[in-house]
């Protein structure tokens, strides 16, 4: 089993790995990742005579990676250094952390109030990853705007709530910005968990009340006078995970739902980005029809944006989850991963 092996870490620090004394000082690592937020890694090291406040590279704005795993490690962070944390405590050796974002962060810095005309969310998203300086990988979106506002925004902001309309996610990947639809698409798993060999401990959630039986979005054409308005119905939804039952149709037919969700007053709107909108909408909303958290040795393939597959916990229950985030947390040469994981519905 993974929890009986030696730990490999690996740390860089301004593109150089950390030398073996430095290593050695280093007792703990923290790295949180979620589609809903920005990386941080935190690098916790012993410094009883302050020698690390010596050294060059341990300072703001330097790059930082981070692998883990076993065997040999995996990358699982890319960022930079953006605050340090010295601590001074009676009786306790003297530490020193680093605490490092990833390149999301980027985007976050600066707030703008500005428009784009006629541009693409693509077109604007690979436009802002460049005022960035970041590489990036985007999904061509199909639908040019007349115009669209930055209102008092961060780039990062603007960016997760347009992505939020059309199904899109933010993120990064190994370094790189992406901005792509959501890839709960993709049927490759990266990793099994068994429950009689892996898993320390796995909660699970069905819930309901967030689910809809209808999304609409509406808008008005000012040029024809009209309504645009589109919906979309319980089922229309595409699955994430297994969900071979999925939630919305069993929260209409077993609560009797005639809940709907509205999307409004979105200028411009043509039919068909009305109808994304719509889809995306509901999809959002049954997203954690089932949700659970979860707890294994340490497993560096745990990253948001990935399918797990969970085994012997029976049938409603077993399958594929979608990953939405996870904490690696490496402690005095253990290592564990906590994670949260959803689907839509029921394996059956």
């Amino acid at each position: 089993m993974a929890a009986d092996l030696v730990v490999d870490r690996k740390v860089q620090i301004n593109n150089q790995n950390l030398d073996s004394d430095t290593m050695d000082k280093l007792f703990k690592i923290k790295v949180g990742l979620s589609l809903e937020s920005i990386g941080v890694a935190k690098l916790s090291f012993v410094d009883p005579d302050g020698s690390l406040q010596k050294k060059a590279d341990f300072y703001i704005g330097k790059s930082a990676s981070v692998s883990l795993g076993y065997a040999e490690a995996t990358k699982i962070f890319t960022g930079e250094i953006i605050r340090i944390d010295y601590k001074f405590v009676p009786s306790q050796t003297p530490t020193l952390e680093l605490v490092c974002y990833d390149k999301l962060f980027k985007l976050s810095r600066k707030v703008h109030s500005r428009p784009f005309i006629q541009k693409k969310d693509s077109d604007i998203a690979k436009t802002m990853a460049s005022e960035a300086g970041l590489q990036s990988s985007i999904d061509a979106t199909t639908q040019t705007h007349e115009y669209i506002f930055q209102n008092n925004e961060s780039n990062l902001q603007f960016l997760r709530r347009r992505a939020k309309l059309i199904g899109y996610e933010v993120a990064v990947d190994d370094g790189k910005f992406i901005f792509k639809q959501g890839r709960f698409k993709d049927n490759k798993k990266s990793v099994t968990l068994d429950r009689e060999v892996d898993l320390v401990e796995f909660q699970v959630t069905i819930d309901g009340s967030d689910v809809v039986e209808e999304a609409v979005a509406s808008s008005w054409d000012p040029v024809k006078k009209e309504a645009v308005e589109q919906k979309s119905a319980a089922g229309a939804e595409p699955k994430i995970g297994t969900a071979a039952q999925k939630g919305t149709s069993q929260v209409k037919s077993k609560l009797s739902n005639t809940a709907k969700s509205y999307v409004q007053d979105i200028p411009n709107l043509a039919a068909s980005e009305a109808t994304a909108i719509a889809k995306s909408t509901l999809t959002a909303a049954s997203r954690y029809f089932l949700s659970a958290k979860g707890r294994c040795a340490g497993e560096p393939k745990i990253i948001p944006g990935k399918l797990l597959e969970i085994k012997n916990f029976g049938d409603k229950i077993s399958g594929d989850y979608y990953i939405t985030s996870c904490e690696h947390v490496y402690h005095m040469g253990s290592y564990e991963t906590h994670f949260e994981v959803t689907s839509n519905g029921l394996a059956k």
